[in-house]
């Protein structure tokens, strides 16, 4: 009896324990949130990862705060698997995106403004300046990609894909990218079926450039028949979209009749080329200068002939 008795007591003994330490914990932390005291946050959440969303959510705005961009992702990722939550989604666009410089921000935009102008070696040495600085940040990853694409950088560019892959969900452009990647991937291996490349899915991109590279995957899985129905569409929804009509023109798989209606397309907007560069030009900055480099005038004049 004397024995059951102290088991009760011990029982009671430990749960009062709980309770105060709870208590403890719960104004520690709301003292350290008012006042935005990260690193005392950080240290009283850690211990408890994994066992509540709403402090997993605080752990991971404190060590954004704290600029432990990789630490962050480690504790938001999981929760990005089990809900729909928007404030996850935002904070690991935050933790990505975020400089925590002036001076990488400054890198970064001066990279951006010589991509935009196609001094794409240039930009890249700023971009990996920015990149040195500060790792990891997805906006600079990015636009290192996309320029190491363009000067042919292909195994880097592939390793860049990667990474970002490691930090959530893909942005339409790297899907793009990482279709550009796995087109030049099989090209090089020169193999008659694809290995590398995944057979696109609807719905098809809505930007001109990831277009086309739809169409040169399409054409790689022997699509020939979705080919030319998306050559009525463009024809019929895409008038302005000439670097499209220039693919598919010089494809080999389209009917006569098809590529005359390409032609007088074709030719109608290539007529003035002033006008041409300048549309081209308010369609780059429209789309955040993603796929400068791939539409040229003097190109297109000479794969419409």
């Amino acid at each position: 009896m004397a024995s059951k008795a102290s088991i009760l007591l011990l029982l009671i003994a430990t749960s009062l324990n709980s309770a105060r330490a709870g208590a403890s914990f719960d104004l520690e932390l709301k003292e350290a949130t008012m006042k935005n005291d990260w690193a005392a946050q950080v240290a009283l959440l850690s211990p408890r990862r994994g066992q509540n969303f709403e402090q997993d959510l605080q752990l991971g705005k404190a060590l954004v705060h704290l600029e432990r961009r990789s630490d962050c992702l480690k504790v938001l990722l999981p929760l990005l698997q089990g809900t729909r939550d928007e404030r996850v989604s935002r904070l690991i666009r935050l933790a990505n995106e975020m400089f925590f410089s002036q001076e990488t921000s400054n890198l970064y935009f001066e990279g951006l403004r010589l991509l935009s102008v196609g001094k794409f070696g240039d930009a890249r040495e700023r971009l990996e300046q920015a990149n040195s600085k500060e790792t990891g940040n997805l906006l600079v990853i990015q636009r290192l990609i996309q320029v190491e694409i363009l000067i042919g950088a292909y195994d880097s560019a592939a390793s860049r894909i990667k990474e970002v892959m490691s930090m959530g969900p893909l942005s339409n452009e790297m899907k793009a990218y990482a279709l550009k990647l796995a087109l030049v991937a099989d090209e090089q291996a020169r193999v008659g079926t694809p290995r590398t490349l995944m057979l696109p899915r609807r719905p098809y991109p809505l930007s001109e450039v990831p277009f086309v590279f739809t169409l040169e995957a399409l054409k790689k899985w022997g699509r020939t028949d979705e080919i030319r129905t998306l050559a009525e569409s463009v024809v019929r929804e895409r008038p302005s979209w000439i670097f499209a009509m220039v693919w598919l023109y010089s494809s080999g798989l389209l009917s006569e009749p098809m590529r005359h209606r390409l032609k007088i397309q074709i030719d109608r907007e290539l007529k003035n080329r002033d006008r041409f560069e300048k549309r081209l030009e308010a369609e780059m900055k429209s789309t955040q200068y993603f796929w400068v480099g791939y539409i040229s005038y003097d190109d297109l004049v000479k794969n419409s002939r």
